[in-house]
């Protein structure tokens, strides 16, 4: 079971960073190589709509990984992955709801 179990809103988008080596050549020419072999991982940009409590408990889990320990997730119909997560905001909208918007980042396991 992931360490982390909640689910986003709909709308969450993925997109990918792959990492490359580049070195500039002469006469504007450009060589370039994957950087390690896990070099194209996902990050998922993700908006949380939930009481405040569950804002908090969210929050606090994210404290908790402090934006450099990986945990585990697993994103609606795929598998299990391990990300960080090195960013996140919360805005409270109502009296007692509040929205967390974060980006999961991809690590090799």
């Amino acid at each position: 079971m992931s360490d982390f179990t909640y689910q986003p809103a709909f709308g969450m988008s993925v997109r990918r960073q792959p990492r490359v080596n580049s070195s500039r050549l002469g006469d504007g020419y450009e060589q370039r190589t994957g950087d390690g072999i896990n070099n194209d991982l996902r990050v998922w940009d993700m908006t949380f709509n939930r009481t405040l409590a569950d804002i908090d408990a969210i929050d606090t889990f994210l404290q908790g990984k402090g934006g450099a320990t990986s945990f585990t997730w697993t994103p609606t119909g795929e598998t299990e992955v391990r990300v960080i997560c090195r960013q996140w905001s919360r805005t409270k909208v109502a009296p007692n709801v509040g929205t967390l918007s974060a980006s999961f980042e991809e690590v090799p396991a």
